[in-house]
């Protein structure tokens, strides 16, 4: 070394020490760059080797621990230590064999500690796992996936040229200004039912088309699968494979599409998304190499192979979990019943909900009864909505007006009522978008008609609010048809009375009328009396409730109107709308307002070309709102001339004419 230079080397004992010592506190990220940095200062460093290597299986990096650990075995061949991590490395990439012939080797010159002891075993272990009898029979029970995977090979090599997509076709991100035009939502069963083959056209080609005699043959072996399908076995595998662990799994994947995860912080939504990424990319290889070890029909053969007492205890550990599964679903139910019973729709709509996600989350095995439940829930929640549609005998009129005026969703400047219905609607935040994305995922999932009937009706709820009436009318139609399917007149009505309500939004009188008419009549097939006065208590409110009117104009003579009115007398009553017709005449700015404490303006300023000409001199106003300059002029000289008889008032006269004209 020259005289006076620094020996980097001397260094290494520091960084290769501190990463021992973080790689201890199973900090491994911030381990990496200090092994690294120790490593470019000395790579000939065994103990450095070795320490990187440890730090590279932990990560799941293995192989680069096997490079770091053959760079440490050319250094010193003879080292047990290091060919044991040699051997562990091996086991941890699946080279069983390769890892089975190392440890055999190396037990004779080293028993304790017994690392090539265990690591016999463990290889042992993971071989007997994959082939064996510990694994039945896999390609037996599984010959009609091989089967049907056979023929669908064949047919491709008959045909080569047929055409496939490989990827999926990109969405085009919209555009935040593009307005978007929903379609409404139908569900899956019925689109499957109105599918129907189509015959060929001028765009098939001979290779495009699928004869329809071109299906695989059915496989008459007697054994099937372990495994049925199913269309939720990833996560079905990472639950076996990872236990806890695949929650994480599932969060990260669905973290991208999270909206959560945007923000105006761009360099932290990115960073975000590249840790999901790597976190998801570490455990499915993770996953990938326990299943490698321990594949899955290993699992479902010793899972079919138990018996005895175990299977007893199994049996009624799960006769345990649906007792309880049956008692949670119950008391939901008679929350449910005794608020319908009570009128508390809102309650009964929250505890609805509460059962419906119940449910979802119970497996059938869990909870067989669960459709029964959903089937029962559908019905009272159809009450629940029926039973809004109601006037008490002793309330008084106005209260019977107001409770009426609520439900349309007409605003009311009353004192707050104690009516029961008003209580239970009080203004709370809800998401609407996000209600309805949950109920629009529900329909296409959807299998009955009640349950389609009651996600209809909360869709036209939902898109009401957001003030998107004619999908909301849409889906009030489709909900009355499939009431009509399921004979269920409770949703038809209710379904009748929200279309009406919605005719009342967009301040068509006639429609509302129509609709309230057409609902009267089928009330009148029920025999529901108090039904049939709201109804009749609505077509009143319908005729006398006045829109908000945005038009100036129509304020105006709706105003003028009332004021006519006052008068007493024929005679009087000519003369002020007489005067109210001359008032009309000038301009908005030159009338007085019969309204005080608003200003109007016209609706339509005069133009050039409406300005009619006049011979005599007019003066314009300035921008200013004051007198031009001539007429300042004017009034000034008039005050400074001697003798000023002849022009005394012309200044106080072009005053005059200014504000006249």
């Amino acid at each position: 070394m020259v005289y006076g230079q620094k020996d980097e080397t001397l260094m290494l004992p520091y960084y290769r020490e501190l990463g021992y010592y973080i790689t201890r506190r199973e900090q491994y990220d911030r381990a990496v760059p200090i092994f690294d940095k120790a490593y470019s200062l000395v790579p000939t460093d065994k103990r450095t080797l070795l320490g990187r290597s440890c730090l590279r299986s932990k990560v799941c990096n293995y192989e680069g621990a096997i490079d770091d650990i053959n760079k440490a075995l050319e250094l010193d061949p003879e080292d047990l230590v290091v060919t044991a991590q040699r051997a562990l490395n091996l086991y941890l990439s699946c080279e069983f064999e390769d890892a089975l012939v190392l440890n055999y080797r190396m037990v004779p010159k080293r028993k304790k500690p017994d690392n090539f002891t265990m690591g016999v075993m463990h290889c042992n272990e993971a071989t007997e796992n994959t082939t064996g009898l510990r694994t039945g029979h896999p390609l037996r029970d599984h010959y009609k996936i091989i089967h049907r995977m056979a023929w669908k090979k064949l047919k491709e090599t008959e045909n080569p040229y047929q055409i496939k997509r490989k990827r999926k076709k990109k969405k085009k991100p919209k555009k935040p200004t593009e307005k978007v035009v929903h379609d409404p939502i139908v569900p899956l069963i019925k689109q499957k039912k109105a599918r129907t083959h189509s015959g060929l056209s001028i765009v098939d080609s001979l290779h495009s088309h699928a004869d329809d005699v071109d299906v695989i043959p059915p496989c008459k072996s007697r054994f099937r699968p372990l495994q049925r399908y199913t269309t939720n076995i990833e996560n079905y595998m990472s639950e076996k494979y990872l236990d806890s662990m695949c929650n994480d799994k599932m969060f990260l994947k669905q973290l991208r599409n999270n909206p959560g995860v945007l923000s105006p912080n761009w360099e932290g939504t990115k960073s975000i998304l590249r840790m999901s990424k790597e976190g998801y990319k570490s455990l499915a290889y993770k996953q990938e190499l326990l299943r490698t070890r321990r594949p899955f029909y290993f699992l479902k053969y010793q899972e079919a192979k138990i018996r005895g007492n175990l299977k007893l205890r199994i049996a009624e550990e799960l006769r345990k979990m649906q007792l309880t599964a049956k008692i949670g679903a119950d008391q939901l139910l008679a929350i449910i019943q005794r608020a319908v019973d009570a009128k508390r729709t809102k309650r009964a709509l929250v505890y609805a909900e509460k059962l419906k996600i119940y449910c979802e989350l119970k497996p059938i095995k869990i909870l067989p009864t669960r459709e029964k439940y959903l089937a029962e829930m559908y019905k009272l929640v159809g009450w629940a909505y029926y039973h809004l549609f109601r006037i008490s005998s002793h309330q008084s009129e106005s209260d019977q007006v107001k409770r009426v005026y609520y439900w349309l969703g007409f605003p009311f400047g009353r004192e707050p009522s104690t009516d029961s219905i008003i209580q239970q609607f009080k203004d709370e935040f809800v998401d609407w978008k996000k209600k309805i994305l949950l109920f629009e995922d529900r329909l296409r999932k959807a299998l009955h008609p009640e349950e389609m009937c009651w996600l209809y009706h909360e869709l036209a709820v939902c898109h009401t609010e957001v003030h998107d009436y004619q999908l909301a009318r849409v889906y009030c139609r489709k909900c009355v048809q499939e009431g009509q399917t399921a004979s269920n007149s409770i949703w038809i009505l209710n379904a009748m009375m929200l279309i009406a309500k919605i005719s009342l939004k967009q301040r068509n009188r006639n429609d509302a009328k129509t609709e309230f008419n057409d609902a009267l009549a089928y009330a009148k097939k029920l025999k529901d009396e108090g039904l049939q006065t709201y109804i009749q208590k609505c077509l009143k409110i319908v005729e006398e409730v006045q829109f908000d009117d945005h038009f100036g104009s129509k304020v105006l003579q709706r105003r003028e109107n009332q004021i006519i009115k006052l008068m007493k007398g024929e005679g009087m009553r000519d003369e002020v709308a007489f005067l109210f017709r001359k008032m009309n005449a000038l301009p908005a700015d030159r009338r007085m307002s019969v309204m005080p404490g608003v200003a109007l303006e016209d609706t339509k300023k005069p133009t050039a070309s409406m300005k009619k000409a006049s011979i005599m001199p007019v003066s314009k106003r300035t921008t200013e709102g004051q007198p031009p300059d001539r007429v300042l002029k004017a009034a000034s000289k008039s005050s400074d001339s001697e003798g000023g008889g002849s022009r005394k008032g012309v200044a106080f006269m072009e005053l005059i004419k200014y504000h006249i004209d």
